[in-house]
C-alpha cells in the first residue's frame, strides 16, 4: 500500500503543477489538514464549489471514483481528475451536471489540431 499512497500523493502534486501552469491556485489537502473523510485531494481557490478526487492509476473503477468524489462533496461539484502514464489527465463527473454546466455557458469546443483528445 505504500506504493499506492506515493503514486496516490505524486499524482495530487501533478495535478496542482498542471492547474497552477494554467493559472489557477492549487495545493493539496493532505499536507495541511491531514485525512478528513470529506476533504477534496486538490483544491483551488479558483474554484472553491468543486471537489477534486484525484486518481493516478493505470487502471481506475470510474464509478466507485464518482461515487466517492459524489458522497464526499458535500453540495460541491464532484469531479475526478484521472491521469495513466504517458497519458494527458482526464476530468470525469456525473452527466447531468456537465449538461447544466454546458447549458449555462458560452462555450464552443475547438478540436485540437495536434488530434490529441
Amino acid at each position: 500500500m505504500v506504493n499506492g499512497n506515493a503514486k496516490g500523493k505524486r499524482g495530487e502534486r501533478e495535478l496542482v503543477s498542471f492547474l497552477r501552469e494554467q493559472g489557477f491556485t492549487a495545493r493539496r489537502t493532505q499536507q495541511y489538514c491531514g485525512s478528513s473523510g470529506d476533504a477534496a485531494d486538490v483544491v483551488s481557490a479558483d474554484f472553491p464549489n468543486v471537489h477534486f478526487e484525484v486518481k493516478r492509476t493505470e487502471k481506475l473503477n470510474l464509478h466507485a471514483a464518482v461515487e466517492r468524489a459524489c458522497l464526499e462533496a458535500n453540495g460541491r461539484l464532484p469531479i475526478v481528475c484521472h491521469k495513466k502514464n504517458r497519458k494527458d489527465w482526464l476530468a470525469v463527473m456525473p452527466l447531468s451536471q456537465l449538461i447544466q454546466i454546458l447549458s449555462e455557458s458560452t462555450y464552443y469546443y475547438t478540436p485540437p489540431d495536434d488530434g490529441s483528445i
